[in-house]
């Protein structure tokens, strides 16, 4: 198998992922083409380390999560009885003294909700940095004082 010559580099790599499996292709000046690796990698992850997630973290990775999507049929439902606050109103009637309570109740069950999905990631986050600091002093203990 040939490929144009580059010039300007001697040896060109190109990386192929493909069901966890990382093959790299080297390209020689003369245009030769040798291929290497084809051993299996882990499986790469959006933005998050495994070492990061631990079951505290996780635990609160759910709250936050349960809470976040609560909150939407909960902002579905006090928008709906708004609205039909809103429309009796315009149309003379008033809605405002029977449905108070309601009201009061579904907005109050938003900010608690809205609480928890923030105390929930904050805590999630919280735990990760301290896995963080954990290993990293874990490490430092490990090499000892002749490092410095």
């Amino acid at each position: 198998m040939r490929a144009p010559a580059l010039r300007s580099m001697s040896v060109i790599e190109w990386s192929f992922w493909r069901r966890r499996h990382h093959i790299r292709l080297q390209v020689a000046r003369n245009g030769e083409i040798e291929a290497s690796g084809a051993h299996r990698i882990s499986q790469p992850m959006l933005g998050v380390d495994d070492r990061l997630v631990t079951p505290a973290t996780m635990k609160w990775v759910r709250v936050g999560l349960i809470a976040g999507i609560a909150t939407m049929p909960m902002t579905i439902l006090l928008y709906c009885v708004l609205g039909l606050a809103v429309d009796a109103a315009w149309q003379g009637g008033n809605l405002m003294r029977q449905w108070f309570w309601l009201l009061a109740g579904l907005v109050l069950a938003k900010a608690v909700l809205a609480w928890v999905f923030r105390t929930g990631q904050f805590r999630a986050s919280s735990e990760a940095k301290l896995n963080v600091r954990d290993r990293i002093h874990r490490k430092v203990v490990e090499l000892g004082p002749g490092l410095l």
